[in-house]
């Protein structure tokens, strides 16, 4: 047991894992990671729990100018279902990057540009029946560079991205749903506390 990185703080354990929550204040938690998902050895009163937890990092970037977002409606997936929402450029964090690097990586893929990332401005995490989305929406502060994307001078782009434009959210379907409601301008302008938006 002592080869495990050990974490004694059950708050850690309860904000991370969400749907394994142990009520002892003082368990040991041993913690590792792998790309797939994270695992915790609990000891506690003689006993082992060992919780598989299934958990994606997504990172995304907030391109914002003149009360518009720039958003990309994507491809038809893999069952052909059509995409009609509006969502912002990003993707999942791979392997062992580090935030920066996977988000100006995803960027680029989709949109040929390269960001210049500002402040963290909101996360959200959610269940999607498969596994825990843990996302994290940073601010790209050179929006300006945005307003003329060639998909077919991207790696991704042109697969995956069907539209990309600077859109309202206010009166378009912007996924997540908070970006339709929340001053986004206010967010960036002013130091407010990070947003975090939680869907059980």
């Amino acid at each position: 047991m002592s080869s495990f990185n050990v974490v004694r703080t059950l708050y850690f354990f309860r904000r991370i894992s969400n749907g394994y929550r142990n009520s002892c204040e003082n368990s040991y938690i041993h913690h590792f990671s792998t790309m797939a998902c994270d695992a915790y050895i609990i000891p506690h009163q003689g006993c082992i729990i060992d919780a598989m937890i299934k958990r994606r990092v997504n990172l995304r970037g907030i391109i914002f100018k003149n009360g518009k977002i720039f958003a990309q409606q994507l491809t038809p997936d893999f069952s052909g279902d059509s995409c009609d929402y509006w969502c912002t450029p990003g993707g999942g964090l791979e392997g062992y990057e580090s935030i920066h690097d996977g988000l100006t990586r995803e960027i680029i893929e989709e949109t040929g540009i390269t960001p210049k990332i500002g402040k963290l401005l909101f996360i959200q995490q959610f269940h999607d029946g498969e596994k825990q989305q843990f996302e994290l929406f940073f601010h790209i502060e050179n929006a300006d560079d945005f307003e003329k994307i060639d998909l077919n001078n991207t790696s991704h782009g042109i697969v995956e991205v069907k539209n990309c434009e600077f859109v309202d959210p206010t009166n378009h379907e912007v996924l997540p749903a908070f970006l339709r409601k929340i001053d986004i301008q206010e967010y960036i302008s002013n130091d407010k506390p990070v947003f975090i938006s939680e869907i059980s």
